[in-house]
């Protein structure tokens, strides 16, 4: 793993993260307080979307999350 980005993953603390995600032509953003890794190769996050919540039915499209 590149240093840089251990060095990212390393700074993962407890607070509020901005999870933001495209389908299509659409893009949201949503507030979320938990994330973690889960997986170092290939580098995996994990974080909690509620199934009502837009975002879920984006990232089931999109098969994508950014944090």
């Amino acid at each position: 793993m590149e240093r840089q980005l251990a060095t990212a993953l390393a700074g993962l603390t407890t607070g509020i993260y901005v999870l933001t995600v495209r389908a299509g032509e659409h893009q949201h953003g949503m507030g979320s307080s938990w994330a973690t890794q889960v997986s170092g190769t290939p580098v995996l996050i994990m974080a909690a979307v509620d199934q009502q919540h837009v975002t879920h039915q984006m990232v089931l499209e999109s098969r994508a999350l950014v944090g």
